[in-house]
């Protein structure tokens, strides 16, 4: 939410061809979901629909991650605290690993991050 983003361009060398000439599509979690958020279950309202309820709390304080996106004059919309910075690791250490195996063309930073917020149901996580 916060890191910048990078356009590269693979490299052939003896380190790639190891990687089966892979690299990086993004910096990889640090922190489960559930360790994030917390655990929750989705119970059924008084109209049927369900919604998210709190059964034990997470790491991540939301509220701050959503002051210091805003600080940092990005918009925010949806997301959770599943989504955090923090649960990533740093682009730039995860870049630094691959150097010899690509080439950065561009590197773009955050304007804006829109995704599912905390009351969509995904039924392919929940």
């Amino acid at each position: 939410m916060l890191d910048n983003s990078v356009i590269i361009e693979g490299q052939a060398s003896d380190l790639s061809r190891q990687a089966l000439f892979s690299t990086v599509h993004g910096a990889g979690r640090v922190m489960s979901r559930t360790e994030a958020a917390g655990k929750k279950k989705w119970i059924a309202d008084e109209t049927g629909k369900k919604r998210p309820q709190i059964v034990a709390k997470g790491k991540v304080d939301f509220d701050e991650v959503k002051q210091t996106m805003k600080d940092s004059k990005i918009i925010l919309r949806g997301a959770g605290a599943d989504e955090a910075p923090m649960c990533y690791k740093s682009l730039k250490d995860v870049l630094g690993y691959m150097a010899q195996n690509q080439t950065i063309h561009n590197t773009m930073r955050p304007i804006g991050v829109c995704m599912a917020g905390d009351e969509t149901q995904d039924p392919y996580k929940d």
